[in-house]
C-alpha cells in the first residue's frame, strides 16, 4: 500500500484538523462526534502537539490526507495511540499500515521507549484485528471499562507492543490465568524468591512472526522452565486507558 505518514504541523495544519475531527463519525471513540468546537478546544489544550505528543497525517497517493495516527503520551516513556481514519477510507487495510508505520517511527525515533499501547472497546472488531495485524498482543480486559453514553458499559481490551518484539520480530503472547512473568530477569526474579514454589511452573510461549512485517505463525509450543532455562517471555503488566 502507498501510504506515508506526514508529521502533523499544529499550527499550519489547524483548520484541516478541525475539520476532519468534526466531519467525520468516530463510533468507538469516548465521543462519536465532536463538534468544530470541541475539536478546536482539544486543539488549543494541546492534545496533538509536542512534545508531549506525535501526531501525523495518514496520506496516501497522490497526497490524500485520509487519517490521523497520534502517539499521545510520548514524554512519559509510554505513548499510547489514538488512531482515526475518515469514513471513506475504512475497511480498506490503511489502519494496519499506519500502525506499522507509526510503530516504526516511534520506536527509532525514541530509543528510550520499552512499549506503546492502545485500548478500544470489546466491540471494535476492525480495531482489534488492526493491533493484532500490526503485532500488537492483547495484555488486559477491563469489564465495564468503556462508558457509553445513556447505555450500560462495555468491556475495554489493551493491547501493547514491546520494544523487544518489534526489533526480533517475534511476538511474545500472554499466558492468560497464570503467574508467568515476562523476560528472562523478570524469571530470575521469580525462580530465585522463596515464594515461588507455589507458582504453576508450566509456560506456554508462541512464536508469532508478524511484527512488523508478517503475519505468519509459528506451531504453539509448551515449555517448563527451571533455574538453568530462563527463556520463557509470556506475561505483561497492562495499563489503564485514557
Amino acid at each position: 500500500m502507498d501510504l506515508t505518514l506526514t508529521p502533523l504541523d499544529v499550527a499550519a495544519d489547524r483548520d484541516e484538523l478541525a475539520s476532519f475531527l468534526s466531519a467525520n463519525r468516530f463510533p468507538f471513540h469516548a465521543v462519536e462526534r465532536l463538534t468544530r468546537a470541541q475539536a478546536e478546544a482539544r486543539i488549543d489544550r494541546g492534545d496533538y502537539a509536542a512534545p508531549d505528543n506525535e501526531a501525523f497525517w495518514i496520506t496516501t497517493r497522490p497526497d490524500d490526507r485520509v487519517g490521523l495516527i497520534v502517539f499521545q503520551e510520548v514524554a512519559d516513556g509510554g505513548p499510547m495511540i489514538d488512531l482515526r481514519l475518515s469514513e471513506a477510507h475504512r475497511g480498506r487495510g490503511i489502519g494496519t499500515a499506519a500502525l506499522r508505520e507509526g510503530t516504526n517511527a516511534i520506536f527509532e525515533r525514541h530509543p528510550e521507549i520499552l512499549r506503546i499501547e492502545g485500548n478500544t472497546r470489546i466491540d471494535n472488531v476492525a480495531m482489534r484485528k488492526t493491533f493484532e495485524a500490526a503485532g500488537y498482543v492483547k495484555e488486559a480486559h477491563y469489564r465495564d471499562g468503556w462508558t457509553t453514553a445513556n447505555e450500560p458499559p462495555l468491556d475495554a481490551v489493551a493491547y501493547a507492543i514491546l520494544r523487544r518484539d518489534w526489533v526480533s520480530g517475534v511476538t511474545t503472547p500472554v499466558v492468560w490465568g497464570s503467574d508467568a512473568p515476562s523476560g528472562a530477569a523478570s524469571l530470575q526474579r521469580l525462580t530465585s524468591s522463596a515464594d515461588s514454589n507455589h507458582l504453576d511452573r508450566t509456560y506456554i510461549t508462541s512464536s508469532y512472526q508478524c511484527c512488523p512485517f508478517s503475519s505468519t505463525r509459528k506451531e504453539t509450543s509448551v515449555h517448563r522452565p527451571n533455574e538453568r532455562n530462563l527463556s520463557a517471555v509470556t506475561s505483561r503488566q497492562p495499563r489503564s486507558s485514557t
